[in-house]
């Protein structure tokens, strides 16, 4: 694998999630969270024109991903915008999945911190994750988090009344 390119690295990552190697799958999704941090935009370059993995997905589509990736056309008139955007979108994702094989696994904290990473590259598409974080923040009894969490999906969808209600409880 390439390591300056981090769509493959998340792809099989993925791959390895749904089929149930998480050892590796948390590797390769951490490879490709390293290979974003460190070559930003870049690393949502192929190196040639005819590399084999950047449309497949083994465990089919990320529609999330694919749908964010989708609009970086319409958005974003610059190739080098819409890397950035697409850099930090795979970031966030790549989060996402980190925080849910480490709660699987049994981590509630290092699924707390990831889920938190993901809320900071893309506050906009982060619902799914804060409402994870709220539900593993509830059970442990971490009310802070519950209360910035509340406060965040608030701020995304204000007309969600059973998340207000909650945060008025909370």
């Amino acid at each position: 694998m390439d390591a300056t390119f981090a769509a493959p690295l998340y792809n099989l990552g993925r791959y390895y999630a749904a089929s149930g190697d998480d050892a590796r799958a948390l590797d390769l999704l951490n490879r490709a969270r390293q290979c974003l941090d460190a070559h930003g935009a870049r690393g949502m370059r192929r190196p040639c024109l005819f590399y084999p993995v950047w449309s497949a997905r083994g465990t089919g589509v990320d529609r999330t991903l694919s749908g964010s990736y989708n609009t970086a056309r319409f958005v974003y008139a610059d190739d080098g915008e819409r890397a950035a955007y697409r850099a930090r979108v795979l970031q966030w994702r790549a989060e996402e999945c980190i925080g849910d094989l480490t709660a699987r696994r049994g981590s509630p904290e290092r699924a707390l911190t990831a889920y938190a990473a993901a809320e900071r590259h893309a506050p906009e598409l982060s619902t799914e994750a804060l409402r994870k974080s709220l539900a593993i923040a509830a059970k442990f009894g971490e009310r802070q988090v519950v209360v910035s969490s509340l406060e965040k999906l608030c701020s995304l969808n204000p007309l969600d009344v059973p998340f207000r209600e909650s945060l008025l409880d909370a």
